[in-house]
């Protein structure tokens, strides 16, 4: 870089550091007139080009709070009472009242008296048996005579932390820098001690050329309006919902449709429908988030009667709606279904959802708190278990994986089940989910007379093997490069 490029409080920071070889920020700042702050950002420009060394400095300053400065006025509690007393002298506590002292000065003088060993307490009375010259934190106090503030030492930095502790005193932090020329700046300083004019043309323009007005001095190089800028190309496609796109696709592709619910349930619609009994550890399957103390009316849903009268039959014992209102978040998507189902009880059915649910679990390389889960259901007179297994394996093509397997299983709401598990290269198999044929009771509870196939699939855990990665926490990165393996 050539001198002339240097705008002019650069050239004056240069040149005042080549006669002064090390200056503070501070001093600069009042030297040259500008602010501390603005200053900063001009030599940190000067470091990046080479020409200045900086080293952060960071300065102590004590100040006198307000009950600091009354006791700068009167003295210390403590010493306004042995004062008072005397040495070798008692007096009844109750007789202090009448010294001129407030009850919280007394209170915080007896305190000090004794940790200090001035005197002691005993049956009521006050003995003090020293009255002791001026201590380290009484000078201390006094040195706030003349100023606001003083600057933290090795001196007063023991006597500081007790005066702290009373809050008698707070602690200011003041942020400085060293500046000092290196050899380039050094050279480029010299430089410029030749140049007596102004720069003819300068490039750029500082905060403070702007601030002080000096830029109206200058002749400011002309710019080329014609040339064409640096090409920016926008942000690329994150991996992970890039991959939410293509299932999505693909399901539409194969006749379903997309449905979504509220992420806040009734446990109506997250458990009672699904005929998982009231008092069952099945209820707590999910490890439920509850609202605490939220509920909700059910008197608009025209099904609690034919809930509670399954429930009742079944399992012989009371359904209380009231259990039923509590607001919980929705630990899987199939209240989303049964919801479908009961809006819209018309066979052929085929409905599919993508979107979050929320579980207390222990986040780990393949669980987490929010995760989204993928649903579908398909309903029709005559569908069987074996269609479901059918779409599951043509879905999963689809995808783009082979080596899957069905593995017999139990849930509350289906009968028969599976769980499908999926090969990942790192983690093995995995499980990916559940599937099975909806019970005749949940049927029932959403008044539909056909046979529903129902699928539920943990969509991050699809994701993570079509990505091939092998935490789930990296899905939702914002760093790429992670997902793409670079």
């Amino acid at each position: 870089m050539s001198s002339p490029e240097l705008s002019l409080i650069q050239r004056k920071i240069l040149n005042f550091l080549l006669r002064t070889k090390e200056a503070k920020l501070s001093e600069l700042a009042k030297e040259l007139n500008v602010t501390q702050e603005g200053l900063f950002s001009v030599a940190e420009t000067l470091k990046n080009l080479g020409l200045l060394k900086i080293e952060e400095i960071e300065e102590r300053f004590l100040k006198l709070t307000k009950e600091g400065k009354l006791y700068l006025e009167q003295g210390l509690p403590e010493r306004r009472i042995v004062n008072l007393v005397g040495k070798d002298r008692e007096i009844d506590i109750n007789s202090l009242y009448k010294l001129g002292l407030s009850k919280e000065e007394i209170a915080i003088g007896l305190k000090w008296i004794k940790e200090k060993g001035w005197g002691y307490i005993q049956k009521g009375k006050l003995i003090v048996n020293k009255v002791p010259e001026i201590g380290e934190d009484e000078k201390t106090i006094q040195l706030f005579n003349n100023t606001e503030s003083i600057k933290e030492n090795s001196k007063v930095e023991k006597v500081a932390e007790i005066l702290i502790r009373r809050n008698l005193i707070t602690v200011e932090v003041k942020k400085d820098g060293a500046v000092q020329l290196t050899k380039k700046g050094e050279e480029e300083a010299q430089k410029l001690e030749k140049i007596v004019s102004e720069p003819q043309e300068i490039k750029i323009i500082s905060s403070y050329d702007v601030l002080s007005g000096e830029w109206k001095k200058k002749k400011i190089k002309k710019y080329n309006l014609e040339a064409k800028p640096r090409k920016y190309y926008g942000g690329a496609f994150h991996p992970y919902y890039s991959f939410e796109e293509k299932v999505r696709e693909i399901l539409v592709g194969m006749g379903f449709e997309e449905s979504d619910g509220p992420f806040i349930e009734p446990e109506f619609w997250v458990f009672d429908v699904l005929f998982q009994r009231q008092n069952h550890p099945a209820r707590e399957l999910f490890d439920t988030y509850r609202l605490k103390n939220l509920k909700t009316s059910l008197k608009s849903i025209e099904n609690v009667k034919i809930v509670k009268e399954l429930h009742e039959k079944t399992y012989g014992e009371a359904w209380s709606e009231d259990v039923a209102s509590r607001l919980v978040l929705r630990g899987q998507t199939t209240c989303v279904s049964v919801r479908f189902l009961f809006e819209r009880k018309k066979p052929p059915i085929k409905m599919f959802v993508i979107s979050d649910v929320f579980r207390s679990d222990v986040i780990d390389a393949t669980h987490h708190i929010q995760f989204k889960q993928i649903e579908g259901i398909m309903g029709e007179y005559g569908v069987t278990f074996r269609h479901l297994l059918g779409i599951l394996d043509e879905f999963y093509k689809k995808v783009g994986f082979t080596e899957i397997r069905f593995v017999p299983s139990y849930f509350p709401f289906t009968e028969p089940s599976v769980e499908i598990i999926a090969k990942h290269e790192k983690l093995g198999w995995i499980e990916m989910g559940g599937a099975g044929m909806f019970r005749p009771e949940v049927l029932k509870a959403v008044s539909v007379n056909f046979p529903v196939a129902a699928w539920g699939l943990g969509f991050d855990r699809l994701a993570m093997v079509a990505l091939g990665i092998d935490d789930i926490r990296k899905l939702r990165t914002i760093n790429l490069s992670e997902l793409r393996g670079e």
